[in-house]
């Protein structure tokens, strides 16, 4: 059976969390404490970058989503970042700077990843101390900590 451990323990902690920050939330309605998404598998080797800041967005259900943006998939090869509508021709280090916005502004403290062995299925060894810095530097540039939670391929990543 799968989603017992994990999952609850993952449920349990943002509960706790929200438990922790309950004045501050009640304080500063337009925090957030804590959000997350269970990360994708890499397709090919290739973590797809755009799609994952596209998530985090729909994770938090920033405005962004409903009022400003159009999303969808356009796998035309000429579209590099795969993106249709108003995110057309934009690429990941835009995404990535307006995300960073949204957990700034949002105050956001904790970001959950589950499944988050997805992020390293990429191909090479060097790829994997990319994916780990390319992570911290979120966490620092945000001050929002990042709670990783996956199978036992986690610890290869040492």
């Amino acid at each position: 059976m799968t989603g017992v451990g994990r999952s609850r323990l993952k449920a349990e902690f943002e509960k706790r969390l929200l438990k922790y920050f309950e004045a501050e939330i009640i304080s500063n309605l337009g925090s957030l404490v804590v959000g997350g998404i269970e990360v994708d598998s890499a397709e090919g080797g290739k973590f797809n970058y755009s799609d994952y800041y596209i998530q985090v967005w729909e994770s938090l259900k920033e405005v962004i989503i409903d009022y400003k943006e159009s999303y969808g998939v356009d796998l035309e090869e000429d579209n590099k970042d795969n993106l249709i509508g108003d995110n057309q021709g934009k690429n990941a280090k835009a995404l990535r700077r307006t995300m960073q916005k949204v957990f700034t502004h949002r105050q956001l403290k904790t970001y959950t990843l589950d499944e988050a062995q997805h992020l390293f299925d990429v191909a090479g060894g060097r790829q994997i101390n990319i994916q780990m810095n390319w992570l911290k530097s979120i966490a620092n540039k945000t001050q929002t900590v990042h709670v990783l939670f996956g199978t036992y391929e986690l610890l290869k990543c040492q």
